[in-house]
């Protein structure tokens, strides 16, 4: 009905993720007690959750973008700005969970060496991707290093559906823009010439 507010998609996203740390938060004592590597298994939880979406994350992002149209850059922002919290907080879940029961020392052979090989190939390659991938995606140094933490590639999942919207920021930042001076235009204008270009100047300068 026309009364029934909307929620939009960003502020959806922030309570999914709010309720998903509070899930890995759940699990992480149970995957401590029972996996011999609790943190991969728990990225792996992470990577699965967000890669079973119907429909996907980046299908979710695409008809954000075609419904919004030119105003869908803010939204875009905030729901970036969302996933950005959600994977700081759940990289310090992944953090203390590595610290909490690492891999038992002194144990030769069988699976634990296996794993613990295993795990080590898997960090630095990972590690190479997930942080050259975070430098092109998030943007700046900081936020690289908060997730520089547990080395493994469960954020790709969460940052490869923004990456077509930052590659193509440029032109989607000059549609809303030119779609903000345009609805600023349609106000009434008024009479005093001078006036009006001052008021205008101010707009455009302001968006």
């Amino acid at each position: 009905t026309p009364s029934t507010s909307v929620l939009p998609f960003s502020a959806f996203l922030s309570s999914f993720f709010t309720s998903f740390v509070t899930t890995l938060n759940t699990e992480r004592g149970s995957i401590t007690a029972i996996f011999p590597d609790p943190q991969l298994t728990l990225s792996t939880f992470i990577t699965s959750t967000l890669s079973s979406f119907q429909p996907t994350f980046a299908q979710r992002l695409s008809s954000l973008a075609t419904h919004y149209g030119s105003s869908a850059l803010t939204e875009i922002i905030a729901s970036f700005k969302a996933t950005e919290s959600f994977a700081v907080a759940a990289d310090k879940i992944l953090e203390r969970t590595g610290q909490a029961n690492p891999l038992s020392p002194g144990l030769e052979g069988g699976f634990n060496t296996d794993m613990a090989s295993t795990q080590r190939l898997h960090r630095r390659r990972s590690s190479r991707m997930s942080i050259s991938r975070r430098m092109s995606i998030g943007g700046n140094a900081a936020f690289s290093k908060a997730l520089s933490g547990s080395g493994l590639d469960w954020d790709n999942e969460l940052f490869e559906p923004f990456l077509e919207f930052q590659v193509e920021y440029g032109a989607l930042e000059m549609r809303f823009l030119g779609a903000s001076l345009l609805a600023s235009s349609s106000a009434e204008t008024p009479a005093d010439a001078a006036r009006a270009l001052r008021e205008k100047s101010v707009d455009a300068f302001s968006l």
